[in-house]
């Protein structure tokens, strides 16, 4: 006899055919709808197989799955949320999710990379990535999740200089980069393209900016 269990926020059915477990998706997350189609299911016992995900659902489809999910049960801010997907869908849109697969996720890190990104920026969009990969399992449209490895982290930055360092350092500057280092080291700006590029003029009314 089947009975019905939740698998995130879908309900699946579980029955034993010939002494071997099958679990099959409903595709909804409406228990009564569930209900319903695992009746219809065992009225067609010789039909009763576990269905399989369509070779042309996209990635299209499960963004907006995702970001449906999100609006739903609020788990994640919904703007910032439809603000990832969009970076994300630049790269996937048309991908069928049958073609999303490890060497492909792999071809995506290696393109993030050569756009500059940080690893803790690439991490966002693959977790964005693997929550709609996941969520299109559960609905049944995608017959399995690759793995995806996240990026390890860089190392936190570290050589700034405490006020007693650099004012020993500052004292050993020559006069003419005494200003420089001062103006640099007090308001966090690049020497090259910020604070070698000033010019003499007045302050104006917003601190650390010349007119």
């Amino acid at each position: 006899m089947a009975s019905l269990y939740r698998r995130g926020q879908v309900w699946w059915s579980k029955s034993y055919e010939a002494g071997k477990m099958v679990r099959t998706s409903m595709g909804t997350t409406d228990k009564a709808e569930a209900r319903r189609k695992m009746r219809e299911l065992a009225s067609h016992p010789a039909t009763s197989v576990v269905p399989i995900p369509s070779p042309s659902v996209t990635w299209d489809t499960a963004a907006a799955d995702l970001l449906g999910y999100y609006q739903a049960y609020r788990t994640r801010n919904p703007v910032e949320a439809e603000a990832r997907l969009k970076l994300v869908t630049k790269y996937w849109r048309g991908w069928k999710l049958s073609d999303i697969d490890a060497a492909a996720i792999l071809g995506y890190v290696a393109r993030l990379r050569q756009q500059g990104l940080a690893a803790a920026t690439i991490n966002l969009n693959l977790a964005t990535l693997r929550r709609a990969l996941r969520l299109a399992h559960e609905y049944g449209k995608l017959d399995k999740v690759p793995p995806i490895k996240m990026l390890r982290p860089a190392d936190p930055r570290s050589g700034f200089f405490e006020r007693a360092d650099f004012e020993a350092v500052a004292r050993a500057l020559p006069d003419d980069l005494v200003l420089v280092a001062r103006i640099g080291y007090t308001y966090g700006w690049r020497l090259r393209s910020e604070v070698l590029t000033l010019t003499k003029g007045k302050w104006t009314s917003r601190p650390g900016r010349f007119a």
